[in-house]
């Protein structure tokens, strides 16, 4: 049978490229924190804070996208993962961690908030080499869909609750050498597993209910209700319950809002083609933090315009480079056809 992807959702290719957006943006921030500290500047309180606060829906919603896209693919989903999304993903993880190694084995600091060098020595693959476990969250996610679609809806709403919690308690009880990994799966129990699967599940029942403008502003109403009723519970909550009371109605306000500024033609132009190109920036973004925080410094500009600058230009000039080079740069994020050719023989 024929796998093909039904005709795209506008506002799905915007929410991925926002969320990508405010990815790098967090990583841009975080380098420029680690070399030159916090301060008391309005502008860097404003911006961290705004950062915190989006921390608990860039991801998730990014992952309903996800969720969508697989969704909307038509055919057996289990022959799409097997000939496209792992074989693909598998080719990214590692030609991009060959990349990255070298970079960092030359002595390229690729993540100016951590120590030099970032790599796990001696544990390459077993462990996510830096933005790529985002990579393997992906992977790792599309393979649990594909194998819970094979029962009922309750049983697969069961199974992932039941999952999602209990990767909660195992990070509860045994913490990993390597804190990339303890990321990783922090991040599939409360932002990935949730999200994804909400998204794969209740694709049809999401795109309408979104596709609904006063709907979508009833739902991000309901989100501010909710966070206001409880802000005491939404501040203070620890554990499993930041799921209910930070996730889920952060990440529904969000998108909300996404939804309808994606109304807006240029926003909508803008962002749904930094969608279409998400791979590409969320890989290359972190290359352009890195030589601009490695050799470049504006603090002769001032604080306020060293630090705007600072978390701001890399990322411009990556996306200027991406849509400038991307004919070069797409076989990178493309499976090579004798790879794919072979995989498709085989299975």
């Amino acid at each position: 049978m024929e796998v093909t992807l039904k005709k795209r959702i506008i506002w799905v290719d915007a929410l991925k490229g926002i969320t990508v957006l405010l990815v790098a943006f967090h990583h841009a921030l975080l380098s420029f924190t680690a070399l030159y500290g916090s301060s008391t500047y309005i502008v860097f309180t404003l911006v961290d804070k705004v950062n915190y606060i989006l921390s608990f829906a860039r991801i998730p919603a990014f992952f309903l996208a996800a969720g969508l896209v697989m969704a909307s693919i038509t055919g057996s989903k289990s022959k799409w993962f097997l000939t496209k999304r792992l074989p693909l993903m598998l080719w990214v993880i590692i030609l991009w961690t060959v990349i990255s190694l070298t970079f960092e084995i030359i002595g390229f600091n690729l993540y100016p908030w951590s120590n030099y060098p970032s790599f796990p020595r001696g544990y390459i693959f077993p462990v996510p080499f830096g933005n790529l476990w985002f990579v393997y969250a992906l992977l790792a996610l599309s393979a649990y869909a594909v194998v819970i679609s094979r029962f009922s809806l309750p049983v697969q709403l069961v199974f992932t609750l039941l999952t999602s919690f209990a990767i909660h308690l195992f990070l509860g009880l045994y913490s990993f050498e390597f804190e990339i990994s303890n990321m990783l799966f922090y991040n599939l129990a409360y932002q990935g597993i949730p999200f994804f699967v909400a998204g794969f599940l209740f694709k049809t029942f999401v795109v309408e209910m979104l596709d609904n403008q006063k709907v979508v502003v009833v739902v991000m109403a309901l989100s501010l209700l909710f966070m206001f009723v409880f802000k005491g519970n939404v501040m203070d909550s620890v554990g499993y319950s930041v799921l209910l009371v930070k996730y889920i109605p952060m990440t529904l306000l969000f998108v909300g809002f996404v939804v309808l500024i994606s109304k807006i033609g240029f926003i909508n132009h803008l962002f749904v083609n930094i969608g279409k190109n998400s791979l590409e920036f969320f890989i290359l973004h972190q290359f352009f933090i890195a030589l601009f925080f490695n050799y470049y410094s504006l603090e002769s500009f001032g604080y306020v315009t060293h630090f705007l600058l600072s978390i701001t230009t890399p990322i411009f000039v990556c996306l200027i480079f991406i849509f400038t080079f991307k004919p070069y740069i797409k076989p990178l994020f493309n499976l090579p056809k004798s790879v794919s050719y072979l995989g498709q023989k085989w299975l």
